[in-house]
């Protein structure tokens, strides 16, 4: 699909960038590798909820919350929101070893930590374009907010974490505010701003119609360039440093459908604008982290990168220290 100029630049990103979020990384891989993250359930109680009703269409959010809460505190809750080209998924792959393994991994750490967990459905392309999707997400936030004494829930405490068109919208979500007209309908009297995102492999320049079909589609985001424009999260990169919520970006050095020059571009707009973004480039993978070639490990390897993203979230959303 791409061209030898565009191997030859991923070959060089990756000397690069790998090398510095490895060693940003150093204190979370040993911490990962000692605490030896396998795929182990947490015990939780399961609730499925109405989050939001556009246009008399329910939306749900599937509810996690360990069995046991450490202390009486209010927790801090992470949100995943499933890829599948804005046009498939469901929240219902959250809880699955598959299509990506990591993300289940995640959900049970972060349950064991005593966080609470939320995966969501939203409204998906063709029947409903662009910004509906965005929109979707936002209620969910401000949903959680309006609810977070019934949750027991921390509201100054909320991360995002999302896979390939969720690591868009979760982009999107964690650096545009109310100025860009998607907090509408219910609970409007809540924020939806959040305070930790993690982008795996999420496309971020909708209007360059790069990588895979679907980025830039018209059956997606509509024919209007100002649309694909304002469909691209760096659109709303704050221009005041320290500003937006602290970023994990992952992304695979071999992926054919987000470029990764794409998402190291992302990266360095957010260090230029004195934004808090770490970008941690999966060496032999493509999308979603298949091996590649086919058979080849992954670096970091897959419990390592669960490891990484529980970190973040434990270090962003349960210490509430800023980014360093």
């Amino acid at each position: 699909m791409f061209s030898s100029l565009f191997r030859l630049r991923v070959m060089s990103l990756v000397l690069v960038v790998v090398l510095i979020p490895a060693l940003l990384f150093t204190g979370f891989l040993v911490r990962a590798s000692q605490a030896n993250h396998q795929h182990t359930t947490t015990a939780y109680r399961l609730q499925t909820v109405t989050y939001c009703s556009p246009d008399n269409i329910p939306q749900l959010m599937d509810i996690y919350t360990p069995l046991y809460i450490p202390g009486n505190r209010p927790m801090p809750v992470v949100e995943m929101v499933h890829g599948g080209g804005w046009t498939g998924g469901s929240k219902a792959t959250i809880d699955t070893l598959e299509p990506i393994p990591e993300i289940a991994t995640v959900m049970h750490g972060l349950l064991a930590r005593g966080f609470i967990v939320t995966a969501v459905n939203y409204r998906l392309a063709p029947q409903y374009k662009f910004p509906a999707n965005i929109e979707d997400v936002k209620c969910s936030i401000r949903y959680l907010r309006a609810h977070s004494a019934q949750y027991h829930l921390d509201p100054n405490r909320i991360g995002l974490m999302g896979s390939s068109a969720g690591g868009h919208l979760v982009s999107l979500a964690g650096l545009a505010d109310p100025r860009a007209g998607w907090d509408v309908g219910e609970y409007t009297d809540k924020s939806s701003a959040v305070q930790a995102v993690i982008d795996m492999f999420g496309p971020e320049y909708i209007a360059s119609g790069i990588g895979d079909h679907a980025i830039g589609s018209p059956a997606i985001f509509g024919s209007d360039p100002d649309e694909l424009h304002l469909a691209s999260p760096p659109h709303y990169i704050a221009r005041a440093p320290a500003t937006d919520p602290p970023f994990l970006i992952l992304q695979g050095d071999h992926d054919r459908t987000v470029p990764p020059y794409h998402t190291l571009r992302f990266y360095n707009e957010l260090l230029d604008a004195g934004q808090p973004a770490i970008l941690q480039m999966v060496q032999n993978a493509g999308h979603e982290f298949e091996p590649y070639p086919t058979g080849t490990a992954i670096i970091p390897s897959p419990d390592q990168l669960s490891g990484m993203m529980v970190q973040f979230f434990v270090k962003y959303l349960m210490s509430g220290t800023p980014i360093t």
